[in-house]
């Protein structure tokens, strides 16, 4: 899925929990950022769910 990150370093990490349409709008804001910023973008309500045991 990464692939090889031995080479990898973030100096900066930034995650944002938030509702759809705010994830969708932020999108917009990360283009061009320097390769060693790291962005997470996931949906508050689906963060950390755990699957439903049967």
């Amino acid at each position: 899925m990464f692939g090889d990150t031995s080479n990898v370093t973030a100096h900066l990490v930034f995650a944002l929990l938030g509702t759809p349409w705010t994830n969708r709008a932020a999108m917009e804001v990360f283009v061009s950022l320097p390769r060693t910023v790291a962005v997470v973008i996931e949906e508050w309500k689906a963060f950390g769910r755990l699957p439903v045991v049967e």
